[in-house]
């Protein structure tokens, strides 16, 4: 801590200054710089007009270490203003209006011992990590209260913050939080989120930051949907660990959910997300488009191969049932035929050992006729034979050929035919 003795202030002090002495000059409403003595190690000077700060301010206070220009309107600072600060550890430049452009890389570069910076409530836009790519000893960082609207992974990625642990983002209008966005702060253990527009968080933004112990992300405008729910889960999780705290977790609201049950994130599971009677619809649409004329030419090629698939397949079938009536006619014995997949198989020893069914009266009528080929010119039947023989093996005569019609048809259409002859 910073001892300020009690000494009379000086003659030349301003009225509104309450302390001045050989190391410290605090004064308030001043509208410009006053001239302090070289031994001074703290100066402040609060709310008051100053507008803007130089090197010629301050060339004199080599052994300055406190610095708080706080509450001023200061719109320009030179990019040499600090240059011979070089032991200062304390900077407040907080509620001025400082912007994005009024700072650069050289504003803070000639401070190397630099712990603490605040730049809040001011109107920054964007941080710009080379503003601290010589700041490795800053250790706390206050970003609040400013117009900030995204982090990403270009925020803070030039800046040297290996020592930051203390980062505050609170009060501004942050509505996009990328994962990569804290990965230059390996050390950080502290980060204020609360009071931004934040509607969704990956929880892959907080993985690098393994020092982490406090984490503020209270009000703002949680969407409770199952996207949610990762963040949800992780900051369960980060609660349970003996060392972390979650300021306000209850103070996490959701603006809207799709559950109108689940009033805060930390509520969301993956069985509330969504109401329980929800429908569900998915859409799916065709990536690639087909063109009239192409749906026109595959449309006829395919008829095309069906009617030639059925024609061979009845030419097939024709030749086949056109043998197995010749070898019948033939009346070859010891042989035998078949019927797969449509009843029992009928054999001629079958018909010797006297059985009864319709099938083998057919089969004997058919070999009793084929064979004497010599005395018949067909495969006729008389009308006594013909009620014996089933309907499904009617046999006529066309164009001179012998033809087997209607043998089984219902297997006919699923294979080569019902009718099997065997060698």
């Amino acid at each position: 801590m910073l001892s300020i003795p009690r000494t009379q202030c000086l003659s030349s002090c301003p009225a509104s200054c309450v302390v001045c002495s050989d190391d410290a000059v605090i004064c308030h409403k001043l509208s410009n710089f006053i001239e302090a003595p070289e031994t001074t190690r703290a100066l402040m000077l609060t709310d008051g007009a100053i507008v803007s700060v130089d090197r010629h301010f301050l060339s004199d206070m080599s052994n300055m270490t406190v610095l708080s220009l706080s509450h001023n309107a200061i719109t320009t600072l030179t990019h040499d203003a600090f240059q011979n600060l070089t032991i200062l550890h304390t900077l407040l430049l907080d509620h001025n209006h400082l912007s994005s452009q009024t700072l650069d890389r050289a504003t803070f570069s000639w401070l190397p011992r630099l712990e603490i910076l605040q730049l809040g409530n001011n109107a920054l836009r964007e941080v710009k990590g080379s503003w601290f790519h010589a700041a490795r000893a800053l250790r706390t960082l206050q970003l609040g209260g400013n117009l900030l609207t995204r982090l990403d992974a270009t925020t803070f990625a030039s800046a040297d913050l290996r020592a930051l642990e203390n980062l505050d983002l609170s009060d501004n209008l942050i509505t996009y939080l990328g994962r990569d966005s804290f990965r230059g702060l390996p050390g950080l253990r502290s980060l204020d989120l609360s009071r931004n527009q934040l509607r969704n968080a990956l929880p892959e933004a907080f993985s690098y930051l393994s020092w982490l112990t406090s984490l503020n992300l209270e009000l703002n405008r949680w969407n409770c949907t199952c996207e949610l729910r990762e963040l949800a889960s992780f900051l369960t999780s980060y609660m349970e660990a003996p060392d972390k705290v979650l300021f306000n977790g209850r103070r996490m609201v959701c603006v809207s959910a799709d559950n109108p049950a689940v009033k805060t994130v930390l509520e969301l599971t993956e069985a509330n997300c969504v109401p329980p009677n929800q429908n569900i619809t998915v859409q799916v649409e065709a990536k690639n488009s087909v063109s009239p004329q192409r749906y026109t030419r595959d449309l006829a090629l395919a008829a095309a191969f069906c009617f030639a698939g059925q024609y061979l397949r009845n030419y097939l079938i024709n030749d086949h049932m056109e043998r197995a009536m010749y070898d019948l006619r033939m009346g070859k014995d010891g042989r035998h035929f078949t019927r797969p997949h449509c009843g029992p198989a009928v054999t001629g020893s079958a018909v010797e050992q006297g059985g009864g069914d319709e099938h083998m009266n057919t089969l004997d009528m058919l070999r009793q006729g084929g064979a004497q080929p010599n005395k018949m010119g067909s495969l006729a039947m008389t009308d006594e034979r013909r009620r014996h023989v089933p309907t499904q093996a009617l046999i006529s005569k066309m164009e001179g050929k012998h033809v087997l019609v209607n043998i089984f048809p219902d297997c006919v259409a699923s294979t080569w035919g019902c009718v099997k002859h065997t060698l």
